[in-house]
């Protein structure tokens, strides 16, 4: 693989002053890792950091902020907020100044709760009018300038390489907020049904498309419902199951499903033109397991390795094995010229085992994957981050030498 990188939050990268990258950068070269992929724009969250010798143990990131200066003229109502951590040290500058090591903007679209409180009006609203703030919606106008607003001026400002755009969809239900909370057992039926989007903007781009969204909004409404007050819970195959027979039966609920795909893929397709054309796009099409689920979130992978340039898949998953057959069926969904590149985590709850991430490594390079990244540095402990110099280099062919160009 040519490209081997490593996922990290800019505190992640700083020394002992504040500010100088060095001793990552001396980490990743002698890792092997030939990219670095920065979290740009992203939410809230509470991590442990093992092997962190400066800064705090616990991190709390301020949450929905971005992690580079903006140039704010370019915005509409919607407006990013630089991080107060930004606010004093610009990590991301500083590491496409370096030129050791190539540089892709790891950036969170439409997962922002900061952005859902400020402007409720533009968050998904569920089937009983209920709105998620944690969730703005693809549909939405002014999100949608909003998503290229952001990606055309990190392009446009910083020296990237690429970007790595997640969330650029409707999130899953079950993904989003902090704390969340039920005295009931969730499945893929109920959470399909209470993720789907009955916003104005939906509704009406869905109606254009010859689909009965009232009808349908009042049907899922009332199927949810009989559900919640029912005393049963459906097993995760017979969840499955239902949703499956749900989409085969109701024509307008499988027509709703492509039309949120369809918009998801506009939108990356939006990004990717008005884009600094030597700026690659790659899409992280889910934040849930297994990947081929990823149409509850309106993504379509097929057209989305059309409309940008890759696919950027969080492999996820306990074994070697699981990760390898995701990789297949994301193949074969995706189709045989996509582009793809992975995601490994190293330890819990995945690959603890560095033998299980070489093995995951090779395994993914043979079967067609074009490159890999590994997540995360700050949440990884020291013999984890060994395991990833291991990997990348047993990987290498030839070893990676630094260019000195950020290419």
């Amino acid at each position: 693989m040519n490209y081997r990188g490593i996922l990290f939050y800019p505190w992640d990268a700083v020394g002992a002053d504040g500010r100088s990258s060095e001793g990552f950068e001396d980490w990743a070269e002698q890792s092997n890792l030939n990219t670095l992929t920065m979290a740009t724009s992203y939410h809230a969250g509470k991590f442990i950091r093992p092997a962190a010798k400066f800064g705090p143990k616990v991190v709390f990131p301020e949450d929905g902020t971005v992690y580079f200066q903006p140039d704010i003229s370019r915005y509409g109502s919607v407006k990013p907020k630089v991080s107060a951590f930004t606010q004093k040290v610009d990590v991301l500058e500083a590491l496409c100044r370096s030129g050791r090591h190539s540089i892709v903007g790891w950036t969170v679209l439409l997962h922002n709760l900061r952005l859902g409180f400020e402007h409720p009006d533009k968050t998904v609203r569920n089937a009983f009018g209920d709105r998620y703030p944690y969730s703005l919606c693809p549909s939405h106008p002014d999100n949608r300038q909003y998503v290229v607003n952001l990606c055309c001026d990190l392009g446009a400002n910083y020296d990237l390489k690429g970007l790595s755009i997640e969330t650029p969809g409707f999130l899953p239900f079950a993904h989003g907020y902090h704390h969340e909370f039920s005295q009931m057992r969730s499945n893929l039926w109920l959470d399909h049904h209470l993720g789907l989007c009955f916003c104005d903007h939906c509704m009406a781009g869905a109606s254009k498309a010859g689909i009965d969204a009232e009808s349908l909004k009042r049907e899922i409404a009332a199927q949810i419902d009989d559900y919640l007050t029912s005393p049963d819970d459906l097993s995760a195959a017979d969840a499955s199951t239902r949703l499956a027979n749900d989409r085969r039966t109701n024509s307008d609920l499988d027509a709703y499903v492509a039309h949120r795909c369809e918009t998801v893929s506009k939108l990356v397709g939006q990004v990717r033109t008005e884009l600094r054309a030597d700026c690659e796009l790659f899409v992280i099409p889910t934040t849930d397991r297994p990947t081929s689920h990823c149409w509850v979130e309106g993504s379509d992978l097929a057209r989305l390795a059309q409309v940008a340039d890759g696919l950027e898949v969080p492999f996820y998953e306990p074994t070697v094995q699981a990760i390898l057959k995701d990789a297949s069926e994301t193949r074969a969904t995706a189709g045989p010229n996509a582009r793809i590149r992975g995601i490994l985590r190293p330890g819990q709850p995945d690959l603890n085992d560095p033998q299980d991430l070489i093995s995951a490594v090779g395994g993914l390079s043979g079967s067609g994957v074009e490159g890999i990244s590994f997540y995360n540095f700050g949440l990884l402990r020291p013999h984890h981050l060994e395991a990833i110099g291991q990997a990348a280099t047993a990987d290498a062919d030839p070893p990676f030498a630094n260019s000195g160009e950020n290419t």
